[in-house]
């Protein structure tokens, strides 16, 4: 293809010729002659530029296109392909100036628009961008980068958040130009962030068989199948990308996500560092370590990791949980700093069921009940199938003494698990407090129909059977716990209980006995054998038991119930006096406690005290006959003979039987009448009758 030596114009054809046919170098050598003949030539400083570009020297290309528009500040093409220049260079904003002065020159240019679109895009002007990609397809919808436009429309829609209108954008990519790996990625991405996983690996497939060295597409497939739980396929992706590229750090990250799903967490913890050592500052990798690290029970680590997570992304509400869940959770129990992380993740991420959950688990363990219960209550209107949480509001519900509220949160925990041993045995847990002891014996029974080896539930289906009179099937229950764990302290002293039930108060005490030899902290026997021992009149010991109750739990009512009554039998009113009103400390509505108290008080001579704590009892409980009794009894010292005569009376309606009532009430009766003849005989000194009738009833007083 010859030329005339000395035509530019020649030269310059030639270069375009020798560009098509795609021979870059010739062409650059006849821009140049055509150039050194005519430095004024405006394109052939724009072919050069074009194939300076091509040719990887985008500054070379520049200083081309710069030329040539000085020359020819009118020349769209030129300003166009300045935009190229400079969006390979990143220079965005100049890019954008320039395709924009194309544009303005030539405002048809489909390719101005197309490439106007990807520089927008890239600043985030999503909304510029698929302005420019429509108004590219209508100018030409046979543009042979139509199929890219759309694949980038689409993308840009979906930064939008319209997955559905970029969906059909990159579907219409895919028909297009069946063979676009981008096109199928694409694709893969959006299936992927609807929820169809399985078509959206079918993409990425199909990119990968087009470009086998698409590492996005090999990125996002190995995440699918590691989502999906295929480990071993996930793995496979994030080696093979590995073995493209061994500094892949995106590959190291997928690799150490599936390892640590694998339980391999020494393996994992290698992955991320492998990252972290390529990529100090990302913070998702520091986040993966640290679940790994958990993983390994690692909490040091976890609270090292998520702090560089924190200081890289100070916003990233997941490093707060996991940050909290290290602090609350880790050697230091630093719950306070566990509660202050839950929180922030929740300020960032309101709707953060797990962070609601795990707040709650810590404000319980703070005592702080009605902040649990509340965390609980918004993590389950968060997510409302978490039976974990249910199992832990109705815990916190119970401990708070609302049975109505427990049964219902261990209902619905077994409504979304009906196999649930441990369910079954918190809901008969909360029936037996509520007293349903039917229904207690029902759920304690289902929960070992699915887990017959359940200790707990042998020992409380014991308990609550003892408590219906099923003495042969309470102790089958309690023997069943000692098959199970022949050391079980509480197995031996539920067989305590069924002796001193059925009367065996030396069998009880044997059992008792071995129930301390295997435990010596089990505050319950100590209290179940210092009652045993009263019974049979043995104080001292059963004072030694019921104090050794109280230096393990101090707050055992019932300890200083019996405490009380023993110290009180040995005489010592002043101990017995104490332990009654520690008991009433703890449950000021313990009735016999009040009359005991009453009692001991009358025996120190205070009777005003003894009166008002016998009222005390007999108002919680109108039918403690020994109550009214010892009231009568205060009220005749006082010389109220009246009220003493009315609570003998009440005495023997609840037992016709007690001869002490009978006897005193007769007592009671003859100093009224003595009163009476005495008001009769004051009245009439001389009436024969009433002094006769005075005289012999003093007389047989005195007697």
């Amino acid at each position: 293809m010859p030329s005339a030596p000395d035509d530019a114009a020649a030269h310059y054809d030639l270069g375009e010729a020798l560009r098509n046919k795609g021979d870059a170098d010739r062409a650059i050598e006849e821009y140049r002659e055509a150039l050194r003949l005519n430095p004024d030539l405006a394109e052939a400083h724009r072919g050069l530029g074009g194939e300076l570009r091509e040719k990887g020297d985008p500054d070379g290309a520049i200083v081309e296109f710069r030329e040539a528009i000085r020359l020819k500040p009118d020349y769209a093409r030129a300003h166009y392909n300045l935009g190229n220049a400079l969006l390979d260079k990143g220079e965005i904003d100049g890019a954008i100036a320039e395709y924009r002065e194309a544009l303005r020159l030539n405002p048809n240019d489909d390719d101005a628009h197309y490439c106007l679109g990807v520089a927008l895009g890239q600043r985030g002007d999503h909304d510029g961008a698929i302005a420019e990609f429509r108004e590219m397809l209508r100018l030409n919808p046979k543009n042979e980068f139509a199929y890219y436009a759309h694949y980038c429309l689409g993308r840009d829609l979906c930064d939008k958040g319209d997955l559905d209108g970029a969906m059909a954008e990159c579907r219409e990519a895919v028909r297009l130009n069946p063979d676009s790996d981008d096109a199928h990625w694409g694709l893969g991405y959006l299936l992927k962030e609807t929820g169809d996983t399985d078509r959206a690996i079918a993409e990425y497939r199909e990119a990968l068989r087009l470009n086998p060295n698409l590492a996005p597409a090999r990125f996002k497939l190995g995440l699918a199948l590691w989502e999906n739980g295929d480990l071993d396929g996930a793995m496979a992706e994030f080696h093979e990308m590995l073995r493209l590229n061994p500094n892949c750090t995106d590959a190291h990250y997928g690799l150490g996500l599936a390892l640590r799903d694998k339980g391999d967490w020494d393996s994992a913890i290698e992955e991320f560092r492998a990252e972290l050592r390529l990529n100090s500052n990302d913070y998702l990798a520091h986040f993966g370590l640290g679940q790994a690290l958990r993983d390994k029970g690692d909490w040091n680590g976890v609270i090292a990791e998520n702090r560089e997570v924190l200081r890289l992304n100070p916003n990233f509400a997941p490093a707060h949980f996991e940050l909290g869940k290290g602090l609350a959770l880790g050697e230091k129990g630093d719950l306070d700093g566990g509660i202050a992380e839950y929180r922030e993740a929740l300020r960032l991420d309101p709707n953060y069921d797990a962070a609601h959950f795990l707040l709650g688990n810590a404000l319980t363990s703070m005592g702080d009940w009605d902040g649990a219960i509340a965390a609980y209550r918004e993590s389950l209107r968060l997510n409302p199938n978490i039976e974990m949480v249910h199992h832990f509001l109705g815990a916190a519900l119970d401990h708070k003494g609302d049975a109505d509220g427990a049964m219902a949160e261990f209902r619905e925990e077994l409504r979304l698990n009906p196999h649930s041993d441990i369910a079954h045995f918190n809901l008969g847990r909360a029936l037996h407090n509520k007293g349903d002891l039917e229904g207690a014996i029902v759920e304690y029974r289902e929960g070992l129909r699915i887990n017959p080896d359940d200790e707990r539930a042998h020992l409380n289906l014991g308990h609550v059977l003892a408590a219906t009179g099923d003495t042969d099937g309470a102790i089958a229950e309690y023997r069943e716990v000692l098959r199970l764990n022949p050391n079980s302290a509480d197995g031996h002293w539920g067989l305590g209980l069924v002796h001193r039930d059925t009367g065996d108060t030396d069998g009880a005490i044997g059992e008792y006995r071995e129930a301390l030899r295997l435990n010596p902290k089990n505050e319950g026997a100590h209290h179940s054998l210092g009652v045993a021992l009263s019974r049979k009149g043995d104080w001292d010991r059963a004072i030694a038991e019921f104090r050794e109750a109280l230096r393990i739990n101090p707050k055992n009512e019932m300890a200083h119930f019996g405490l009380g009554h023993a110290l009180a039998s040995k005489g010592d009113w002043d101990g017995a006096i104490k332990e009654n009103r520690a008991t009433l400390g703890l449950n000021p509505n313990n009735d016999i406690a009040h009359a005991n108290l009453g009692t001991a008080l009358g025996m120190k001579g205070d009777r005003d005290g003894e009166i008002a704590e016998l009222r005390e009892a007999l108002r919680l409980n109108p039918n403690l006959e020994r109550a009214h009794y010892n009231l009568a009894v205060a009220l005749g010292h006082e010389g109220d003979w009246d009220a003493a005569i009315a609570e003998y009376r009440e005495a023997l309606r609840l037992n016709p039987n007690d001869d002490e009532a009978h006897y005193y009430l007769g007592a009671a009766l003859e100093q009224t009448a003595l009163r009476e003849y005495h008001e009769a005989y004051e009245l009439k000194p001389l009436n024969p009758d009433y002094r006769k009738a005075y005289a012999r009833l003093v007389k047989e007083t005195v007697e």
